[in-house]
């Protein structure tokens, strides 16, 4: 049996870089445990705990719900499937990951094998991973989002460059809306077109 005594240490840590508390600390500790021994025993909160290695919450949960995130931010802006190639690569890949361990020092926080203190890229990449999957479980998409954001996980010139389209059903109201308005304003001044109303009818078509 492996026993980490200070992981209260390294969670604190990992929630102060990240600006989230984890409302469940085991959680956490959870996602940056990267030791592969089975019977790994913790200290959270002065009680010894047990806690898995971080795969199932890098690879089966974290890597699909930072992945969603960022389709929801690109289907939104309209942009081709060859973007949404590009934008997942760039941001969300195991060398863009452990760039972010190196500006936000993550890497200290990770438990290792053995005590080891050597965090490979794909290590650290994996507990960021699993960061991300344990604050979207904790916290929901939305509590996701802030944390990407915060960590500049989408943060991409594709993205900035087109803003969010309108959802279609609000376009179907301004329509209607754009409609009668129009009709009202010819009755009044035949032939007239505000540029303001010919602005706002492009933008819900």
């Amino acid at each position: 049996m492996t026993f980490c005594a200070n992981f209260s240490q390294r969670v604190s840590e990992c929630e102060s870089i990240i600006t989230c508390e984890l409302s469940s600390k085991l959680l956490c500790a959870e996602a940056l445990n990267r030791a592969a021994d089975a019977n790994l025993a913790t200290v959270i909160d002065g009680s010894s705990r047990w806690t898995p290695k971080n795969d199932r919450l890098a690879a089966v949960y974290g890597d699909p719900a930072a992945a969603y995130h960022l389709c929801s931010l690109w289907i939104k802006r309209g942009l081709s499937n060859h973007c949404w190639t590009t934008i997942r690569g760039d941001l969300i890949s195991n060398s863009n990951l452990a760039k972010v361990r190196k500006e936000r020092g993550l890497d200290k926080c990770i438990n290792m094998n053995g005590g080891s203190g050597y965090t490979s890229p794909a290590m650290v990449a994996t507990a960021v991973e699993a960061i991300l999957g344990a604050v979207e479980i904790d916290g929901g998409h939305e509590a996701l989002a802030r944390i990407m954001d915060h960590l500049g996980l989408t943060k991409h010139a594709l993205l900035a460059s087109v803003p969010p389209q309108v959802p279609r059903e609000f376009r179907c109201n301004l329509n209607a809306w754009f409609a009668g308005f129009a009709t009202m304003a010819s009755q009044e001044r035949p032939g007239a077109a505000p540029s303001s109303l010919r602005l706002a009818s492009e933008l819900a078509l």
